[in-house]
């Protein structure tokens, strides 16, 4: 998926209060297979105050579904498949949440749309867990603007 940069979330897409934190983060493997058969990845985090933590977006793209199915695999062993009735227009999904310390707590969705997998996550400064609608909210929001970009449109999707 060329450009998936493209399909970041912008200040503008995420909830009012959200700060974005630095600049998006870009690795083109300029067409190489490494990583798996990773061809790119895009990474851009906001400080929610609102949910007293970080949220980062990250977006892989591969050559085609079935590499990119291969990679989401390797985070089943530690998560939770998702129905499909939680994943939107997703094509197939993992969960995983935790805490690292009585500080430290993190929810984590990965999800493949087509040739691209999709990750979001929430790291809290605390040990409550984050909010599930605005999580499912971000999720729906960043599969979309893949599944915008995927078809050549300009991603419009924001977060509900």
């Amino acid at each position: 998926m060329p450009e998936i940069e493209r399909a970041l979330p912008t200040v503008n897409d995420v909830p009012p209060g959200w700060e974005q934190r630095g600049k998006a983060d870009l690795l083109d493997e300029r067409g190489k297979q490494t990583n798996g058969g990773r061809l790119g990845l895009a990474e851009i985090h906001y400080r929610a105050a609102d949910l007293d933590g970080i949220v980062t977006f990250a977006i892989s793209s591969y050559p085609d579904s079935e590499t990119a199915h291969t990679d989401l695999g390797q985070f089943r062993s530690s998560g939770d498949d998702l129905p499909s009735s939680q994943i939107g227009s997703a094509d197939e999904g993992t969960a995983s949440h935790g805490c690292f310390s009585t500080t430290l707590c993190e929810a984590i969705i990965q999800l493949r749309a087509g040739a691209a997998v999709i990750h979001v996550s929430i790291t809290t400064d605390g040990p409550t867990a984050p909010d599930p609608r605005l999580l499912n909210s971000a999720v729906r929001m960043a599969v979309e603007r893949v599944r915008q970009t995927q078809r050549g449109d300009t991603p419009t999707a924001k977060t509900a």
